[in-house]
């Protein structure tokens, strides 16, 4: 899976993610952050990164690896590797 979401990573598009066939914006990242963390006001996305937008075990096959349903793929926000609160 790290080697197959590296080269995700590496990829270069125009396109946008679009979970929930909802097209991802900064304007949808603060909403969303705002419902449900409205004491943040801060919501600025540093980094635009390709992503899946879809990675549930249900879009991931075996017994040779694979990553299905590239629908909604696209550039998202980028999470915070190894971030706990």
């Amino acid at each position: 899976m790290n080697t197959s979401l590296g080269a995700l990573a590496d990829q270069h598009t125009p396109r946008v993610a679009t979970p929930d066939t909802e097209l991802i914006t900064q304007e949808l990242v603060a909403a969303k952050l705002g419902d449900v963390f409205p004491e943040v006001l801060d919501t600025a996305v540093e980094r635009w990164v390709p992503a899946h937008a879809d990675l549930t075990w249900a879009n991931v096959m075996g017994p040779e690896f694979s990553i299905i349903d590239w629908a909604d793929w696209g550039m998202a926000p980028r999470g915070r590797k190894g971030h706990t609160t």
